[in-house]
C-alpha cells in the first residue's frame, strides 16, 4: 500500500570529503550555540542544525510537534571510541557514553529547540528511512496534526566501512503533515536506503511537496 504526507518545511545536508552541501533553511554550524555543541560530533551538529534551522524558519516555530529519528546506524564514532576504551581497560568518558546512545542527536536537539514533545529513534537497517516515516504517518493518522521527522546517517569510520553503503552523510528534517484533500502538488515516491534519502532530500529541494512510499 502506498501512503503519502505533504512537507511543510525541510532543511539538510549533505558532506562529503568534508565538503558541506546545505539545503533548505539549514542553520550554519558556525551559528550553533557553541558551549552547547562544542563536544559533539559532525553527526549531532548536523542534527541540530538540521531541526533548528527548521525551528527558526516557521513563523511560530516547531512549538511541541513530536520529533522522529530515523538511523541506521547512529553515532558510531562515539561508540567506536567507547569500545577502545574498554578494550584497553580505561575509564569510560561520561560524556562520550551519553552521547553513544541512538536518540542522544535528537535529545540534544530538541533541548536547543526548546521542544517538549518527545522523541522516537528507529533504527530499522536498509528500511530505516521508510519504517522512520511509517512512524510519522502513524502518528498523524492517530490524531497529530504535525510531526517532525529527522533522518541521519553518517559514513561509517574506517573500521567499518565495508559495512556501509555510502561515502556521504545525509542529514535532513522534514516538517510533515496530512496531505488535504484537493491541495496535493507536485510527489516524489521514496525507496529505501541511504541512496533513497539523498534523492528524496533532493526532490524536495527541487521542490516536490508531497511524499509517498510503501509499507
Amino acid at each position: 500500500m502506498n501512503v503519502h504526507l505533504a512537507v511543510k518545511g525541510f532543511s539538510g545536508l549533505v558532506r562529503e570529503q568534508e565538503v558541506l552541501k546545505p539545503f533548505g533553511s539549514l542553520k550554519p554550524f558556525t551559528q550553533l550555540p557553541k558551549r552547547a555543541v562544542r563536544r559533539l560530533s559532525d553527526l549531532e551538529r548536523g542534527v541540530a542544525a538540521c531541526l533548528m534551522g527548521l525551528d527558526e524558519s516557521q513563523e511560530n516555530g516547531l512549538g511541541d510537534s513530536a520529533i522522529v529519528l530515523a538511523s541506521r546506524y547512529g553515532a558510531m564514532t562515539n561508540t567506536l571510541e567507547l569500545l577502545k576504551f574498554i578494550n584497553q581497560d580505561e575509564a569510560l568518558s561520561p560524556t562520550s557514553f551519553s552521547l553513544s546512545v541512538h536518540n542522544a542527536a535528537v535529545g540534544v536537539a530538541s533541548q536547543l529547540t526548546k521542544n517538549h514533545g518527545g522523541h522516537t529513534a528507529i533504527a530499522a537497517g536498509e528500511r530505516s528511512l521508510l519504517e522512520g516515516l511509517t512512524e510519522c504517518y502513524a502518528r498523524i493518522k492517530d490524531g497529530a496534526t504535525s510531526i517532525v521527522f529527522m533522518y541521519s546517517d553518517c559514513h561509517l569510520t574506517q573500521e567499518y566501512a565495508e559495512f556501509g553503503d555510502t561515502d556521504k552523510d545525509v542529514q535532513f528534517a522534514l516538517l510533515l503533515e496530512e496531505v488535504t484533500i484537493g491541495e496535493s502538488g507536485p510527489s516524489h515516491q521514496i525507496e529505501g536506503g541511504s541512496a533513497g534519502a539523498l534523492s528524496c532530500l533532493e526532490a524536495i529541494s527541487d521542490g516536490v511537496s508531497e511524499i509517498q512510499w510503501k509499507i
